[in-house]
């Protein structure tokens, strides 16, 4: 049964998750973007690939680096086929949802995805951050990750691990500490 047409206010990450949400379940349909800056956007699917991108009086390739400027958009969804022909210039839906979904000039991933982790990267990646804590807390660590393990639950997508992550990083506290932190995660298991 499709889903019925919806509103979402996202940030990037859950924006870009949510475009993934719909090359996989190959959805037809249309998302309209209004962004926090008050830009408007389009983005139109068929069967799961990417056809058409806009951003405002601009459409095609040249502005998917201005979709990767979003913060936190509102996303009207809705299903069925866009009255607008695909658009032969854009490149393939797998380089546009690589291009969002990386950040810097390395294309080191933002981790926007849905997709399950399997049970031994899942178990590697939380003793990574695990141990990362307890260097940056000392001995309270070990109690900030059991209550924040409690609270997010066990995160069983890349997006719910970078939460944790983000999450963590708070308890820390100094910015300088916290960018450690997250470089030491990022080189040890990536992205997160």
């Amino acid at each position: 049964m499709p889903e019925q047409d919806q509103t979402l206010s996202l940030t990037y990450l859950e924006f870009v998750t949510e475009i993934q949400r719909w090359l996989a379940g190959k959805r037809t349909g249309t998302m309209l973007i209004a962004t926090e800056d008050n830009h408007l956007a389009k983005i139109l699917f068929d069967g799961g690939a990417i056809t058409f991108l806009s951003y405002g009086p601009k459409s095609g390739r040249e502005v998917i680096p201005f979709f990767k400027q979003i913060r936190h958009a509102r996303v009207k969804t809705s299903q069925g086929k866009p009255a607008q022909p695909a658009d032969a210039s854009l490149p393939p839906t797998a380089e546009i949802i690589k291009q969002l979904a990386s950040i810097g000039e390395a294309g080191e991933s933002v981790v926007p995805s849905g997709v399950p982790l399997e049970g031994a990267q899942l178990e590697n990646a939380l003793k990574i951050i695990a141990a990362e804590l307890t260097e940056h807390l000392g001995p309270l660590g070990d109690i900030v990750w059991t209550e924040h393990l409690e609270r997010i639950g066990k995160p069983l997508t890349a997006l719910r691990l970078r939460e944790l992550v983000e999450g963590l990083s708070r308890e820390i506290g100094d910015p300088a500490k916290i960018q450690r932190f997250k470089d030491a995660i990022r080189e040890k298991i990536g992205g997160a």
